[in-house]
């Protein structure tokens, strides 16, 4: 790629558009600003579509196939503003590609609609994130040791908030940074992101997509700096400087051919009628390189919610509620070394959150539980393949620690390995740990060759697993050859 010199960054605003004139709850058809062949990118035209709709102007209506070449040109996502609806029709369709950048960003964005999306990702994600550059308004920038997603964050990212959100950020401060991964996303939401409803949304690649041009991350979640502030590096972290993405809701969403599906934190969100089909994990075209060079990219999850449980308490994920998903586990490429991760289906840890009807058939296994209180988990159903990972994890684990009130009931899993070596349950030792309980619970394995009998008595120090702390209870009950 030729280099060229320096252009300089200036993020889209929609400050100087004039005032919306339509009547609001009337459509309007993206016909208006683009071609609808979904061949001629129409990136600006989408940019300026969504700019006409914002703050409940209209309702924008795609009904036609729209490309919108992203890739790594810092000045293509698009920024979706408060009061922003946006329908498909059943001929609506948008081409995507984004890559180490998102095609959607909302940043401290409130009261958005998307509904019936189809999208089409064709994108595909290097195994390195240094790229040597990124794209400029359609200019080559060489920029050596720099990530595509970090120059967004600095150089478009931080400059929009300050124009859009008056934050008015000291001398080497930017908009808080999420990491290469999370700014891959499709739809990135950041800081006091909130009343955000998506409903009936199908994402997928094309069916004859290697691993390697799977969606990197469809949603993000992360926190970042609040509106109308001066942000200093004496600022703590903590509302209401900062703030987690909050009042969400995203229902009937289908994926097929994806890393990660939903990552981050939230608060007061609901998850519902999900359904997930391909996954896998970042490769190169010959399935090699999983994860990519110095295994840059995260274990993707189809939910993986997390939080620094030595954080302010403020930014806890909170209320997370997640019901009736089918994870069809159809796994394509081989898995990363075994020490760096796997691709669970479920990552999660909530204060006063619960997953009810949920079912998993992925290789890699069901679930970590992450740092929890009031967490409860019913009607799960799951299977997977221990010998996919050479025995290296179990189904479910409890990596973390200071697990409070944490109920598993009625609970079916089950190995499809032709023999177990691994406990299907890992424990966690920690002695702060209350009301740990497993209640009807059922494990099939086919034939068991691990040391002990698995399971055999989670609340006895020495045996595998175990459970520290006090109140917990366990009803498992384990078949085998």
């Amino acid at each position: 790629m030729p280099s060229s010199p320096m252009p300089s960054l200036s993020p889209p605003s929609t400050s100087a558009l004039p005032p919306p004139v339509k009547v609001a709850g009337t459509k309007e058809s993206i016909r208006n600003w683009v071609s609808c062949d979904g061949v001629t990118d129409d990136a600006q035209g989408v940019a300026r579509a969504f700019a006409a709709a914002s703050n409940n102007a209209f309702i924008l209506e795609i009904d036609c196939p729209v490309f919108m070449h992203v890739g790594m040109d810092l000045t293509r996502p698009v920024f979706i503003e408060n009061g922003t609806d946006v329908d498909f029709t059943p001929a609506g369709l948008l081409i995507l590609d984004n890559t180490l950048i998102p095609s959607f960003v909302m940043a401290d964005t409130n009261d958005v609609a998307l509904t019936n999306w189809n999208i089409e990702y064709v994108g595909s994600l290097p195994i390195n994130y240094i790229t040597g550059g990124y794209y400029d308004d359609g200019i080559w920038t060489s920029k050596g040791g720099k990530a595509p997603g970090s120059v967004f964050n600095d150089g478009i990212l931080t400059p929009w908030l300050k124009t859009n959100r008056g934050i008015n950020f000291a001398h080497g401060v930017n908009a808080q940074w999420s990491g290469p991964v999370d700014i891959s996303a499709i739809f990135y939401l950041t800081g006091d992101t909130s009343n955000i409803d998506v409903e009936d949304m199908k994402v997928w690649v094309p069916k004859n997509a290697g691993g390697d041009h799977y969606v990197p991350m469809v949603f993000a979640l992360t926190v970042g700096q609040t509106s109308d502030q001066n942000v200093t590096t004496n600022t703590p972290v903590m509302q209401p400087y900062y703030a987690t993405p909050s009042n969400l809701t995203f229902s009937g969403i289908t994926l097929d051919g994806t890393y990660f599906g939903f990552q981050g934190s939230a608060q007061n969100m609901k998850i519902s009628d999900i359904v997930s089909y391909r996954y896998g994990d970042l490769q190169d075209a010959n399935g090699d390189n999983v994860g990519g060079i110095n295994n840059w990219f995260a274990p993707p999850h189809l939910f993986s919610f997390a939080y620094n449980p030595s954080a302010d308490p403020s930014l806890y994920n909170d209320n997370i509620v997640i019901q009736n998903v089918v994870d069809y586990g159809e796994r394509t490429g081989l898995p990363r070394d075994t020490a760096s991760g796997n691709c669970y289906s479920l990552k999660l840890g909530d204060d006063h959150g619960s997953v009810s009807n949920y079912i998993s058939f992925r290789s890699d296994g069901f679930m970590d539980v992450l740092w929890s209180t009031d967490l409860t988990l019913t009607n799960i159903t799951a299977s997977y393949d221990s010998s996919f990972l050479h025995g290296a994890y179990p189904m479910i684990r409890f990596p973390g620690s200071s697990y409070h009130d944490v109920t598993f009931s009625n609970v079916k899993l089950e190995d499809r390995a032709e023999s177990t070596a691994v406990n299907p349950i890992g424990g966690n030792r920690d002695p702060s740990n209350t009301n740990i309980n497993f209640n009807v619970t059922t494990i099939k394995l086919n034939k068991w060759t691990g040391r002990n009998p698995p399971g055999y008595s989670p609340i006895v120090p020495g045996t595998a697993p175990y459970f520290g702390g006090t109140g917990n209870s366990f009803d498992i009950q384990i078949s085998h050859q």
